[in-house]
């Protein structure tokens, strides 16, 4: 049997784990921090949950969006808007970004 060492657990080490597993490879993963996930993960600071990194996945490719449901589950998919303020410029504008019908973004 091939083994594979792959340096990192975040969303690439991940799933190229996953790629090789499919394919028969022994895998060890080294992971340099006491958790996965890379910069896309949550934190906990003073009772607050902060987003780290990337949690938002465009699933507009239909092959990315095969592998993903591939690996999880749909019970654990989560379909949410966000919306929030950011601070761009001395000034506070919607997030994420609407364009106007101006061609301008709104918001600024």
């Amino acid at each position: 049997m091939k083994k594979v060492i792959i340096a990192g657990a975040g969303v690439s080490g991940l799933a190229f784990a996953y790629e090789c597993l499919l394919r028969g490879f022994h895998v060890l993963i080294m992971e340099s921090t006491s958790e996965i996930g890379g910069i896309c993960r949550t934190i906990s600071h003073h009772g607050c949950k902060l987003d780290i990194g990337s949690h938002v996945l465009y699933a507009k490719d239909s092959q990315v969006e095969q592998k993903i449901r591939e690996i999880v589950g749909s019970e654990k998919w989560i379909k949410i808007r966000r919306y929030g303020k950011l601070y761009l410029k001395g000034r506070y504008v919607d997030w994420p970004l609407r364009y106007s019908s101006n061609g301008g973004v709104a918001g600024t």
